[in-house]
């Protein structure tokens, strides 16, 4: 028998192997309760139907019919990853996992990747892995205690959807072995949340998953087994791990040959006391990946005009049943702003009908004359901020014909036809005029923008995407609509309301397209401590020299331009944390000796840069906007595939506005010293040549 053990003080996690025969014991060292103890479930199954409506199956049938791993390599990388490479029967896919258990850490992670190692694109129809454990037995019953453990959905505990109701917070031992789930008519998502607690009300299990570019579901699914001649079941439970829901996430239902699709991470911690304490401890998990306010974040408190004056789309008033419904006026406004600030309130809200047309986010001068006037007297005569509702659909045929996402037979797809919405493509055409148009608004005060139907809905689900030739992208290019509405959030989002009374717009009107200056639009952002692997740009490998310099050492990249004033924030703090000069318009690198080890430092300044330095922002620039001042950090860790990588990070502007220089000194420092600390740790798995084209 071998033996491959991760351990510390939270968890004991242990596969045996033994003449080909594995078991894999998950146990918490907290509760002393094992939560796993038989094989790892490994199960694939692929699809011969065309399109996009063949069908994603989980059940028994497709479990029978699935393929399992004909063989395994598991091996240790140090004292706290361990990592197992297995080939599935009958298919030509590989998969990597890796499980890392830090030493101080309570959390056990866990990463996936499969590889589609054939010379043919492979459809997956099911894929269901993840541990095992026995619940009921028709012979000897209940395994340990666990009729005694609910199961708990995360974030929502009961759900509720249009007419939907679960009638249920938790799901009991016999909900799992009875399947007394809820009618198939509600389920939604059914076995699947963003994470589940497992355990009674002294604690438990919390599992959870986090995939930060795909729709992906952690799965607490239920694996019965048929007794023979008897039609009676034993019940195991199948969680964590990875799997498919409806099809997500959808670039692992895919593989073109020698493609590999990463999975987002499965996390696994114990929680002590009540359901709440889990939630606290799953909203940490959030906090950790930079999902926060910031720590002095009030937002006003918002009076929403809607419900006295209606929405334009419904013909009528929400509370004036039977009465014709008229297009709200100024002058109602006015009165609603009233209202506000008779009650308290601290902003007016206004939902659809400010506009041109849904969507246009073109202000209604005809309707209600200057923004800027109409702005003014909100805030000044009721002492008020504004808000106003956005959409990313849009309503009519109006707008540019860049906008409208297209199928096959170049029809426009209707988006909701009850409002006349269409589905909108989110090409750089449109997110260069909406962000124009949205930097029109903000210029005269918004305080906030409300962003609303950001989904991408449709009819006709075998045209999923836009199939335009002239828009840009590849046909179909559905991948781009989530990814650049994110882009245009993310931006548009950060600055609302921060443009008003200064001098600054005409320099980002003019420089939108090209290079966005943070300290332009005083962008106060809490930044997100978001590492990735891959280049910003699309391209497959990082600049070689790059790589070279990680031989020896981690990499400290600072970009700035000639006109830029947080650069000139930035830099002579940059310059006391490394302790070194260097001048405004230079492009150099040096190696640093930062508290007794070496960190390559690179200044850019983007307006004199040649050579290999020229374009090099754009391998790390995760926002996509060329905004300056950027600092990137790339240190060396192990990937989803379970090799040593370089992993990056990227920072923008002056981290918070609320900082003191102090803080983003302390800041900086603490972020370069955990780059030196993995980088030690994983130096010497680290391959170059790999990473050479």
């Amino acid at each position: 028998m071998t033996l491959y053990k991760l351990e510390n003080q939270y968890w004991f996690f242990q596969i045996h192997e033994n003449d080909n025969k594995y078991r894999y014991e998950l146990k918490s060292k907290i509760t002393n309760e094992v939560y796993a103890d038989e094989d790892y479930h490994y199960r694939i199954l692929t699809s011969r139907k065309k399109g996009s409506r063949f069908v994603y199956l989980i059940g028994a049938n497709s479990e029978y019919n699935a393929k399992k791993l004909v063989s395994r390599k598991i091996r240790k990388d140090g004292t706290d990853v361990l990592i197992i490479e297995g080939q599935f029967e009958g298919i030509d896919i590989e998969i990597r996992q890796i499980f890392i258990l830090r030493t101080e850490s309570q959390w056990l992670d866990e990463y996936i990747t499969i590889i589609n190692n054939s010379k043919r694109k492979v459809k997956l129809a099911l894929i269901n892995m993840g541990f095992k454990k026995a619940l009921f037995k028709q012979k000897s019953g209940w395994n340990d205690h666990l009729d005694e453990y609910i199961l708990t959905s995360i974030p929502t505990r009961r759900y509720y959807h249009y007419g939907d109701d679960r009638k249920r917070e938790f799901f009991t031992a016999n909900d799992l072995v009875f399947k007394a789930w809820v009618d198939v008519s509600a389920e939604m998502p059914g076995f699947c949340s963003e994470g589940w607690l497992w355990g009674n009300d002294q604690g438990g299990l919390l599992i959870c998953k986090y995939n930060p570019t795909q729709m992906e579901y952690s799965r607490f699914n239920r694996l019965p087994t048929t007794l023979p001649g008897r039609g009676a079941e034993d019940v195991s439970i199948i969680f964590g791990g990875v799997s498919l829901y409806e099809g997500n996430p959808e670039l692992a239902t895919t593989l073109k040959p020698n493609q590999s699709y990463a999975f987002g991470t499965t996390r696994y911690v114990i929680y002590k006391g009540d359901y709440k304490e889990g939630f606290y401890l799953y909203r940490s998990h959030l906090e950790e990946h930079g999902h926060k306010f910031k720590q002095d974040y009030d937002p006003p408190v918002h009076w929403n005009e809607l419900y006295n004056l209606g929405w334009i789309s419904e013909k009528t008033g929400f509370f004036v049943e039977g009465i014709d419904f008229e297009v709200y006026t100024l002058k109602q406004l006015y009165e609603e702003a009233a209202l506000a600030q008779d009650i308290g309130a601290e902003c007016l809200y206004l939902d659809p009908g400010w506009n041109i047309t849904l969507g246009s986010e073109i202000w209604n001068e005809e309707r209600f004359d200057s923004l800027r006037e109409f702005s003014k007297n909100i805030h000044e005569k009721f002492g008020l901020k504004l808000a106003l509702h956005l959409m990313m659909n849009f309503e009519g045929e109006d707008e540019p014909d860049e906008f409208y996402l297209r199928t096959k037979k170049g029809v426009k797809l209707i988006a909701d036809p009850y409002i006349n919405l269409y589905c909108v493509c989110a090409n750089e055409y449109w997110v260069k005029e909406k962000t124009r148009r949205l930097l029109e608004l903000a210029k005269e005060g918004i305080d906030f923008f409300m962003f609303d139907f950001t989904d991408l809905s449709m009819f006709m689900a075998d045209d999923l995407g836009c199939f335009s030739k002239n828009h840009g992208h590849e046909a179909s290019k559905n991948a781009l609509i989530t990814v650049q509405v994110a882009l245009l959030i993310v931006f548009a989002g950060a600055f609302g309301g921060m443009l008003a009374a200064t001098d600054a717009y005409d320099q980002i009107y003019d420089r939108i397209v090209s290079v966005i200056c943070l300290s332009c639009i005083k962008l106060n952002r809490v930044f997100a401590l978001n590492y990735e692997f891959k280049p910003a740009n699309g391209q497959e490998y990082h600049p070689e020299f790059l790589i070279e310099d990680l031989e020896k050492a981690p990499v400290f990249l600072t970009f700035r331009t000639d006109v830029c004033e947080y650069c000139d924030v930035m830099e002579p703090l940059i310059m006391q944390v490394f302790d070194n000069e260097f001048e405004m318009e230079s492009c150099y690198s040096e190696t640093i000796d930062f508290n007794g080890s070496d960190v390559i430092f690179y200044h850019v300044n983007n307006d004199h840069a040649t050579g290999g330095l020229k374009g090099l922002q754009e391998y790390y620039d995760v926002d996509g906007f060329k905004a300056v001042p950027m600092f990137t950090i790339i240190t060396l860790e192990y990937d989803h595939s379970g090799i040593v990588s370089p992993l990056y990070l990227t920072l923008y502007g002056v981290l918070d506005i609320d900082y003191t220089h102090e803080q983003r000194i302390q800041e900086i420092t603490n972020l370069v010293n955990d780059a030196i600390e993995l980088y030690e740790d994983n130096r010497q798995g680290f391959y170059p040549e790999d990473f050479k084209k």
